[in-house]
């Protein structure tokens, strides 16, 4: 009896030895997390939660990072980039082409397939699209369980993407700030549990004392290239009067992004931004029906004589194709209720840009037309 005993403590702990051991870190992370005094811990979870911890002296020393999602479909590496800066909110034209994607919320599985389909990337996950840009209109956070493979892959694409000659954009929307000042409605329990795993709320993985915190909170809420505007809800009547140009939006975003709630309330201008009438929360370009004046008032109002805004992309609103209103003035692509149905029946989820033309394309890269919604009688 006694040596079978010995027989099923050894399995055992052969058993948990293979847990820790053989199986990819694929549970989360990692989370780059940097001290005070000037070092750095990384932290990584395999697939059963157990927690692997590494310290290094500084930024310079981490070296290679490897990346897995969460079930094990995919995995890649890459260095930290030498330094981390905010991007213009302002280009003066569009790129000769540009994918658009919206809304990706955790779900990595659908965002390989579209960025695979339209030629982005290869089948290692490598940027194969050339001087081309690449637009996430924000809402990486929330619902599913690959934030942060999806972050670091968009932060990996976005050295290799530079070096080709073209771009990785993202911008801030709703799940962000939402994650940023600890609302947890929407994660998943893989992310709590990472969290709770740490001692952290899942928020503090992502604030300014970690890599992907200050690239993620560096990056713009609006933007606009060429004759095209970009964000993430949409644009307010309520916004377009507040005096301020979309560079001081954007500062006014990533100043208040982590901080609760209630710091706006003795700022009229942040409480705005902030909130439902702001460009991360506003639904109603989509839910409601305004004159055709009143859009043409609100792209009028960020641009300029020599460089007038024509369209504005959003996502942010649930459609269930890529849809324009207006004319053609507004469209918007948050199509993540009807996403997996979408690639599997060749409607649309994202939308190609040139400086002449765009439109909706599937997954696999074929052009389609857009959903039209006819404009309201004036």
């Amino acid at each position: 009896m006694k040596r079978i005993t010995t027989i099923l403590a050894i399995v055992l702990s052969f058993g948990l030895w293979a847990q820790t051991t053989q199986q990819p870190l694929r549970g989360g992370g990692p989370y780059i997390i940097y001290h005070d005094d000037g070092t750095v811990t990384k932290v990584s979870f395999d697939s059963y939660f157990n927690m692997f911890t590494k310290h290094f002296p500084h930024r310079d020393s981490i070296g290679l990072i490897t990346v897995w999602s969460y079930e094990g479909d995919y995995e890649f590496s890459f260095k930290l980039h030498e330094k981390i800066y905010t991007p213009p909110a302002r280009y003066n034209s569009l790129p000769e082409r540009m994918l658009i994607f919206s809304d990706p919320h955790g779900d990595i599985v659908s965002l390989v397939r579209i960025l695979k389909g339209n030629k982005v990337i290869d089948e290692n996950l490598n940027w194969i699209f050339g001087d081309g840009h690449l637009m996430i209109l924000s809402d990486v956070h929330g619902r599913g369980n690959d934030h942060t493979p999806i972050f670091w892959l968009l932060y990996k694409l976005f050295t290799e993407a530079r070096q080709a000659g073209g771009y990785v954009h993202f911008l801030l929307g709703n799940h962000e700030v939402m994650v940023a000042q600890h609302d947890e409605r929407f994660l998943t329990p893989k992310n709590l549990k990472i969290a709770k795993k740490m001692g952290k709320r899942y928020g503090d993985l992502y604030n300014n004392s970690t890599e992907l915190g200050r690239w993620i909170n560096s990056r713009n809420t609006i933007q606009i290239m060429g004759n095209i505007m970009f964000v993430h809800a949409g644009i307010s009547p309520q916004l377009i009067e507040l005096p301020l140009t979309i560079e001081q939006i954007n500062d006014t975003v990533r100043k208040y992004i982590a901080l609760p709630r209630s710091a706006t309330e003795n700022s009229p201008h942040a409480h705005l931004i902030m909130r439902t009438n702001g460009p991360l929360w506003y639904r109603g370009l989509i839910d409601n029906v305004h004159p055709e004046s009143t859009i043409d008032k609100i792209l009028a109002r960020y641009g300029t004589t020599d460089r007038p805004i024509k369209k504005m992309i959003t996502g942010h609103t649930r459609v269930n194709e890529v849809t324009s209103f207006y004319n053609g003035k507004i469209f918007c692509m948050d199509v993540t209720n009807v996403r997996r149905n979408n690639i599997a029946t060749g409607k649309s989820v994202g939308m190609m840009v040139t400086p002449n033309d765009l439109w909706a394309v599937t997954a696999d890269g074929v052009r389609v037309p857009f959903l039209i919604v006819e404009p309201p009688c004036q």
